[in-house]
């Protein structure tokens, strides 16, 4: 499997983890369901710090997937609904925009497959 091709199943899942979290949160009223999914969004998103230390990885995506695995562990750590909503978000966000993990895919679309070594 290429890291694309991971880091884009990884991207999916988390906008439908989103998806449901809004679902659950507006529609339904249930805050237990919404905590429930954005915890695992937020552990979700730690695992592609794993993916930083693939072989042909450029510092800066390498760097980049870091951040938002620690960004994950601290808003986990804190216990914060409102930091793991956030994840992946820039404050200048617009709805419809890609987040900032599908910006990191783009970058790697653009250049030479990169395969994931486990």
């Amino acid at each position: 499997m290429q890291l694309v091709d991971k880091l884009e199943d990884i991207a999916q899942k988390i906008r439908e983890l989103e998806k449901l979290a809004r679902i659950a949160l507006y529609e339904q009223e249930d805050l237990a369901a919404y905590r429930n999914l954005l915890y695992e969004k937020a552990e979700l998103l730690m695992t592609v710090g794993e993916l930083a230390y693939q072989p042909g990885i450029s510092e800066e995506i390498a760097e980049t997937l870091l951040d938002f695995s620690r960004n994950a562990e601290q808003a986990i750590e804190l216990q914060s609904l409102f930091y793991m909503q956030a994840l992946l978000y820039p404050d200048d966000y617009k709805e419809g925009s890609p987040n900032n993990l599908e910006l990191v895919i783009q970058k790697l679309g653009v250049r030479e497959p990169i395969d994931v070594v486990w």
